[in-house]
């Protein structure tokens, strides 16, 4: 039962719950943290009890169950604590949900996000840079998409697409601060084959230090340079 409700909440709410924790208060995404950290310790246990590394903190709550009980553990308990558990999170979700519907700019904002998959989001970037994704990597580079520590603090569906583009990139950078297809655009790049090699000097000049205003006309120096190098690809 564990792994059941993981799945559903980690995999199928992911995007949802991403988009409502992204406007939470500080106290609700750590009730939101706690919950998501127990559930994946009791989802990943029951998967693999003998080598989950987590496997101390994840037998302390079922013993914490178990003494609130005072009886021995029997799955039903573990399921009624882990159902419970499960309540108080969706509570506080609905709470949150309910500004975000009273809000017009992230009511809007999560309708943007909902109109799209993880699926064709990835699809997007790579469309964007001129590459194909096979139809058998597709789900495996939504997962990673989808998985990024970065998307739970995306507020648009541009901050998601430059996290995809992170994901698609397989870099390990810090999102760029400028919209990705907008960098892309500047440069003619949209759909093109160098869009990859581009945008890797993009993440190279923003680390540097680079301020976002002047980081095109910088990107724009660094890449001229490399092609008189001749070390474009």
């Amino acid at each position: 039962m564990a792994i059941a409700i993981g799945d559903w909440y980690l995999t199928q709410l992911r995007g949802d719950v991403n988009v409502v924790r992204a406007v939470a208060t500080p106290q609700e995404k750590s009730a939101l943290s706690h919950f998501y950290r127990l559930l994946k310790d009791q989802r990943d246990y029951s998967a693999h009890p003998a080598d989950y590394d987590r496997k101390v903190e994840a037998e302390a709550w079922r013993e914490d169950v178990r003494q609130k009980r005072s009886q021995p553990l029997a799955d039903g308990n573990l399921i009624d604590a882990l159902v419970n558990e499960l309540c108080t999170a969706l509570d506080c979700l609905c709470v949150v949900a309910a500004r975000i519907v009273n809000d017009p700019i992230d009511s809007q904002s999560w309708r943007e996000t909902a109109a799209l998959s993880p699926e064709e989001e990835v699809r997007a970037v790579y469309a964007n840079l001129g590459r194909h994704l096979p139809e058998h990597r597709v789900k495996y580079v939504a997962l990673q998409f989808s998985k990024h520590p970065d998307l739970a603090r995306a507020k648009s569906r541009q901050q998601r697409a430059n996290i995809g583009e992170l994901v698609v990139l397989g870099v390990l950078a810090t999102p760029l601060r400028v919209p990705y297809d907008e960098i892309l655009d500047e440069f003619g790049f949209i759909g093109d084959s160098r869009a990859s090699a581009l945008l890797l000097i993009a993440h190279g000049v923003q680390a540097s230090g680079v301020p976002e205003a002047r980081l095109v006309s910088v990107l724009r120096e660094a890449w001229d340079a490399v092609q008189r190098t001749g070390l474009s690809t």
